[in-house]
């Protein structure tokens, strides 16, 4: 498969092979890396996205040890023990924010993460495990339409959600500062697809302003998350 519009950049750290060692600097959503027998070394890529989150995934770590693989995208911090067919969110402690950076300390075995406007964390690598009391299950797939987002030409904005069960599910629209600016929705929604409808407004009625904002999908398994741009009223 061919890779559009993407620059690959590398990072310091053991290579496990056939893993290619990089990130998008596109933010491309997905993961992909040569096959441990490509000849071609990269010409041929395959997706070990499996089921993580279709969100741009922005910084990718690799435990020396164990080789796990970890990524920092849009909705948290995921890894993967088996090179993409299962991906695990780690969630306790952190959330679902924006992760923008991810960096090994080996001789403490340290993972540390840095965020978009939360700080930064750190976890201790032997902790990344099945079971570990801070895996959480992977929350439900987003999705918003368009982006960017102008009410007065395209209308009210299509925000789509996949619920994998039934269980409580909150649908705000959250400012790049943190604060929320519309709940949509805060209701049980049974399994499937869900879709609502937002029309810019803020709760008390007015406009929203222009800029960058969050659509998130706040359920009991993690918290889905996409970012879009609001032009025009």
């Amino acid at each position: 498969m061919s890779l559009v519009n993407s620059t690959f950049v590398a990072v310091p750290g053991p290579m496990v092979p056939g893993l290619a060692q990089g990130i998008s600097s596109e933010c491309a959503q997905g993961c992909f890396c040569p096959g441990a027998s490509d000849p071609s070394r990269g010409d041929t890529w395959q997706d070990i996205s499996g089921n993580l989150p279709q969100l741009p995934v922005n910084a990718i770590a690799i435990d020396p040890q164990d080789h796990t693989i970890i990524v920092g995208t849009d909705a948290g911090v995921f890894f993967t023990k088996d090179s993409g067919l299962s991906w695990y969110a780690l969630a306790e402690g952190i959330g679902s924010v924006p992760v923008y950076s991810l960096k090994i300390h080996v001789p403490t075995r340290m993972l540390v993460a840095g965020t978009y406007g939360r700080s930064a964390y750190k976890i201790s690598l032997d902790d990344v495990h099945v079971g570990y009391p801070g895996l959480g299950k992977i929350p439900a797939s987003l999705s918003v339409y368009p982006s960017p987002f102008i009410p007065s030409v395209t209308g009210n904005m299509l925000i789509k959600y996949t619920m994998p069960n039934a269980a409580d599910a909150e649908v705000l629209i959250m400012d790049i500062s943190g604060r929320v600016v519309r709940t949509l929705r805060n209701s049980l929604s049974v399994a499937g697809t869900h879709e609502v409808y937002w029309n810019g407004t803020c709760e008390n009625g007015t406009f929203a302003t222009n800029g960058t904002y969050f659509c998130l999908v706040k359920t009991p398994a993690g918290t889905s998350q996409k970012k879009f741009v609001l032009l025009g009223k």
